[in-house]
């Protein structure tokens, strides 16, 4: 009897599994497929880490809004370094990370920061020894949009000019944007159109309104917008912190574009914030020209030629 006991309890066990995964239904691959385009499609912002062991940093995980090339990721996140540097004058007072090159006041002994998430929205607020407090905010505003704002407030006892930040967008985990060149990366420049960083590096004449450069460099750039595009179809990404932008720079060893902006001088206890924002964008190039035209007007001249789609460099 105890036999006959032993040997029934597996399989009542099984008979009891079969009966519970009875009741629910497996997806068809059709409606799977619609699932997963669902759950992946859509701007979602979350609190990242680039370098977990500098507790220094503050990084944003932005996703494009449409699915990941490679179904098995879902979605891929841009790595967003909000911001990676804080400069006043030639003094680096704050950097996210430690660099052997660039030593700096501020970085590698800092508290740990955690992001505040909200619905549609992440954001943080540090202060730093010497009094200057910077906050910062990522909220999706719309399907393609995600809006970017940084204020500091000087509370250092001294009067702060001169005062550029830089904002690292990293784009390897991003496959159809982790292309290890500069060609892939476009600026606008007067008389030319959208012109690649690899060209656009070659044009010396200062006849623009931004710097080409690590915050500063050749001044040929005519908008205050950076783009990447996709290698896999028609999708960019646009950069741009509107008319606080200062500098566009790109690393292709090391994929990442830059819109580098500046801050109004700050006298002792003085507080300024600027607005920036990511677009994402699918469509040609044109189309996205006269998507920027409708959304911030007031960033293009009257002269500003129409563009065209440049030549692979």
């Amino acid at each position: 009897m105890k036999f006959l006991m032993v040997l029934a309890f597996p399989i009542l066990a099984a008979a009891m599994n079969l009966s519970l995964f009875a009741q629910d239904k497996l997806m068809s691959v059709e409606e799977n497929k619609a699932f997963h385009d669902k759950i992946t499609k859509g701007i979602k912002l979350l609190p990242g880490q680039w370098r977990p062991n500098f507790s220094s940093e503050q990084i944003a995980w932005i996703t494009p809004p449409w699915p990941s090339q490679r179904p098995e990721y879902g979605q891929e996140f841009i790595y967003l370094d909000f911001p990676e540097t804080i400069k006043v004058g030639n003094t680096l007072i704050y950097l996210s990370h430690v660099h052997p090159r660039f030593p700096a006041i501020y970085n590698y002994d800092l508290e740990k920061v955690h992001w505040v998430a909200k619905e549609n929205q992440i954001s943080y607020e540090r202060k730093l020894p010497n009094g200057l407090r910077f906050k910062g905010s990522i909220t999706i505003r719309d399907p393609s949009l995600a809006e970017l704002r940084i204020s500091i407030t000087n509370n250092t006892g001294r009067d702060l000019d001169s005062i550029r930040l830089q904002t690292c967008a990293f784009l390897n985990p991003v496959q159809e944007l982790s292309s290890p060149t500069d060609s892939n990366k476009f600026v606008f420049v007067k008389d030319r159109g959208w012109t690649s960083f690899a060209t656009a590096k070659t044009i010396r004449e200062n006849s623009g309104e931004y710097f080409l450069g690590w915050l500063g460099g050749i001044k040929n750039i005519e908008l205050p917008f950076v783009i990447v595009k996709s290698r896999s179809a028609d999708r960019y990404v646009v950069f741009s912190w509107m008319e606080h932008s200062y500098s566009f720079i790109g690393n292709p060893s090391h994929p990442c574009f830059h819109c580098d902006p500046w801050f109004p001088d700050l006298k002792n206890k003085a507080s300024a914030e600027i607005r920036g924002f990511l677009l994402f964008f699918e469509g040609e190039l044109p189309a996205l020209e006269q998507e920027l035209r409708r959304r911030f007007p007031q960033l293009f001249t009257s002269d500003t030629v129409v563009p065209r789609f440049p030549k692979e460099d």
